[in-house]
């Protein structure tokens, strides 16, 4: 019996397998097709729970289950087999599950506002022409990442960053050209402040918003209208909370947000976070300290050696030599 009963246990646990994955790829292209935010956590949970129970199953956690039981007498009656068998997969799916929620739960909103951004307004097979504020237009590239490379490279890699970053390097150029900045510094500062997500929000709810990560009234200073009352240049929890809650009740889609908030619509953001890297420049003298003032108010000091600036010359220097490519 002991036999009989591992092959069982093994079956039902590949069969969870396969439908679990499945039902994942299932609730996927539902999620991707969805305006509510809760379908994208519902689909990377089962996503996640299909892609953990294959990878316990490949490591054989549940030969290794089996044979426990096996030796065990009281579980090697035939009645008890079928509710054994049912056990360990409910115990499987409950682990997967749950690392599906933790996963899914911090990159859902990611993706989710990824794919709108491309499906509403950047089709795979057309190019969508834009325009900024001062009238000019940009067009896509035509060789821009596809979502499916988007998705696939984590937002805090560099690649990954470039990747969604680089779907507007035309708009980058554009403004970069025409407020004399030097090359590929406004992409390195939208890789650091962003990762290249248009409906960005930072984690600690500062009131700071989109693709250039503009606090409010900074944002209101160079002409983009701001939802809300907040018009502090510095951190608003309040303000950061209640736009939380907007994004939420909008599922994080960029069609929505960027006709709300301005800060959300990429060509306008992005112009006048150009405009203003240019009047920090002017004001202290060098690109590293208008880097650093873009980010805390003022230069830092010795803000050359400073973690920010770094990154972005990092950041930079990566986008540069990926863009040449």
């Amino acid at each position: 019996m002991g036999k009989k009963l591992e092959k069982l246990i093994n079956g039902t646990i590949s069969t969870a397998t396969n439908v679990s994955l499945g039902a994942g790829a299932i609730e996927g292209i539902k999620y991707l097709n969805s305006t509510d935010v809760s379908d994208a956590t519902t689909g990377l949970v089962a996503l996640g729970a299909g892609a953990s129970i294959f990878a316990l199953n490949k490591s054989k956690l549940n030969t290794k289950l089996s044979k426990k039981i096996r030796g065990k007498k009281k579980f090697a009656r035939k009645k008890n087999a079928s509710r054994l068998s049912t056990l360990a997969m409910v115990t499987h799916l409950g682990i997967a599950a749950l690392l599906g929620t933790n996963l899914g739960k911090d990159v859902a909103l990611d993706i989710k506002s990824v794919y709108n951004s491309i499906k509403s307004k950047y089709n795979e097979q057309a190019e969508e022409v834009i325009s900024d504020t001062s009238g000019e237009t940009f067009q896509e590239p035509r060789e821009k990442p596809s979502i499916i490379e988007i998705i696939a490279n984590d937002k805090h890699t560099s690649q990954g960053r470039f990747d969604r970053t680089y779907r507007w390097d035309d708009v980058i150029d554009s403004v970069e050209k025409k407020y004399g900045i030097e090359k590929g510094v406004i992409a390195g500062t939208i890789m650091q402040e962003s990762y290249g997500n248009p409906t960005q929000l930072p984690k600690r709810n500062d009131a700071g918003a989109g693709i250039m990560m503009f606090q409010p009234g900074t944002a209101r200073q160079y002409g983009l209208d701001v939802w809300g009352e907040s018009n502090v240049t510095g951190a608003d929890s309040t303000h950061g909370s209640k736009l939380r809650e907007l994004a939420r009740s909008h599922g994080y889609s960029y069609e929505e947000l960027s006709k709300l908030d301005e800060r959300f619509h990429v060509p306008k953001a992005i112009d006048a976070g150009g405009k203003f890297l240019q009047d920090l420049h002017k004001r202290f003298g060098t690109w590293d300290k208008a880097i650093s003032a873009y980010n805390s108010g003022t230069p830092e000091p010795n803000c050359s050696q400073t973690r920010h600036v770094q990154k972005v010359r990092q950041f930079q220097n990566y986008y540069n030599k990926r863009d040449s490519n």
